[in-house]
């Protein structure tokens, strides 16, 4: 059998290291904070339905800093991976069910959407302050922006960012900016600011200290294409990246699904995570996979498909308020837009075309 769409390899550039720590340190034992409010106390708009099931970590009791500036509200991949065990511990004891399908959420399909109702907004209530400032001691410079849409599984995510941190030799201790977590969720007015590059993610792109950005991409759909925040942020990327001193990088990670990929002797793969590096001209390659055999998965051609017929004034958000804002921002601009992603991923998709009529004739 011939290969399905395979890429060629080639090998991996130097990658950048970010940062000395390396371990997944203890939570913060014996670490004064401020405390904000009980977590027991009465009722709040947003109560923490599942405290009786899950201990609530003392790491997340009270607010640990102030960081007034949103864009400086990077975390620390390991403060990720410690919220991902507590997201699966609560999951797995408390039943929550999605308000859009009335369906329970299980460890594999629980979002961000889940997490910002069952953990950030319960937790930063009482201080109203963003998640970032409940398990960090100050403010931290961006070192990669995330783009991704909320409702992708969040352990998915994870297993994208761990990809990731892997192939770009980031730390424990290595710094990534989620919108989620950075965000005051009790108090989003910044991102109504008149002008694009005033948007707390566009400063965090921007800052010196922010060498790249990375897109997570939830299998098959690869939504991000189709949600017009992470088009605006991958466009921000792209376009006014490339006037930092040094350009930003561009990365994207996916789930690849099992049986995407033929070898020549006809094995397939399972399930796994996928990603495409940024050579740092404009071009990307085919990094692998997260599987023991990294080159038996490669980055889906179909993904790339779906890139390169991206339409941001098609493009969806969540509240249309949003939109419409969005749609103010690059008013005149939305051919530039689209170009500035579908160039990334026009030779793959072409590739994709070629190989396609080759079967369709073979």
């Amino acid at each position: 059998l011939l290969a399905r769409h395979r890429p060629i390899v080639i090998p991996i550039p130097q990658a950048v290291v970010m940062g000395a720590c390396t371990s997944l340190p203890a939570a913060r034992a014996g670490q004064t904070k401020e405390p904000a409010a009980e977590q027991n106390g009465p009722k709040t708009e947003h109560p923490i339905l599942w405290q009786d099931l899950v201990e609530v970590p003392m790491l997340y009791k009270a607010r640990s800093c102030e960081v007034p500036e949103t864009h400086k509200r990077a975390m620390k991949l390991k403060d990720f991976l410690q919220l991902g065990e507590l997201v699966e511990k609560v999951v797995a004891k408390y039943k929550h069910t999605d308000k859009c399908t009335g369906q329970a959420v299980r460890k594999d399909t629980v979002n961000l959407y889940h997490i910002n109702d069952l953990i950030v907004m319960p937790l930063t209530g009482p201080c109203a302050c963003s998640f970032m400032e409940m398990v960090s001691s100050g403010p931290q410079d961006p070192v990669w922006f995330i783009s991704h849409w909320w409702g992708t599984p969040f352990l998915d995510t994870l297993r994208m960012m761990r990809l990731h941190a892997d192939r770009r030799h980031v730390s424990m201790c290595g710094l990534y900016w989620m919108c989620t977590f950075a965000n005051n969720q009790h108090n989003l007015a910044e991102l109504s600011e008149p002008g694009i590059l005033d948007t707390p993610f566009a400063k965090a792109i921007m800052s010196e200290s922010c060498i790249g950005t990375v897109a997570f991409l939830d299998e098959e759909k690869a939504s991000p294409f189709s949600r017009i925040w992470c088009i605006l942020e991958d466009y921000v990327t792209i376009h006014f990246g490339a006037q930092k001193k040094k350009t930003q990088l561009m990365d994207f990670c996916t789930i690849i699904p099992e049986g995407e990929c033929e070898s020549s002797c006809g094995t397939t793969n399972p399930r796994c995570a996928g990603i495409l590096i940024d050579n740092g001209d404009g071009t990307s390659k085919d990094n692998g996979s997260d599987l023991a055999n990294s080159a038996a998965a490669w980055f889906p051609g179909g993904v790339s498909v779906k890139a390169v017929r991206l339409d941001v004034t098609k493009a969806q958000a969540t509240k249309e308020n949003d939109r419409a804002n969005i749609l103010r921002l690059i008013r005149g601009k939305e051919d530039d837009v689209n170009l500035a992603i579908q160039t990334r991923f026009a030779p793959s998709a072409a590739y994709m075309a070629a190989t396609d009529i080759a079967s369709r004739e073979g």
